[in-house]
């Protein structure tokens, strides 16, 4: 069965393409022919994973951050911004509430 880049999840696809790139063959969607596998970073075997559809070869390579982390990490530069900015102590403490919540839900 034929995998295409156009279709694999987007943060695969992004870095297929840019392997793909990296070969100057920017017309193939073709997984198996648009790069040579054994010439990237990931290698062969890591690419064939990939068009079995096996994607947790790229989640172990390139673990991704989780949506939380990305919460976790934008609140506090509101908390920061806004001290800065000497806001209401309410909006602030509101803040601080939040980030707590978040970390003890994260379980840091």
């Amino acid at each position: 069965m034929s995998r295409y880049i156009s279709k694999l999840p987007p943060e695969i696809r992004e870095l297929a393409e840019k392997r793909r790139s990296e070969q100057r063959n920017e017309g193939e969607d073709e997984l198996r022919a648009a790069f040579l596998w054994y010439m990237t970073l990931e290698g062969e075997d890591f690419w064939r994973e990939i068009n079995k559809s096996n994607y947790s070869v790229f989640y172990t390579l390139y673990p991704q951050k989780d949506k939380l982390d990305e919460l976790i990490e934008w609140i506090e530069v509101e908390i920061i911004w806004h001290k800065g900015c000497e806001s209401d102590l309410q909006v602030i403490n509101s803040y601080e509430t939040i980030l707590n919540k978040a970390k003890e839900i994260k379980g840091k």
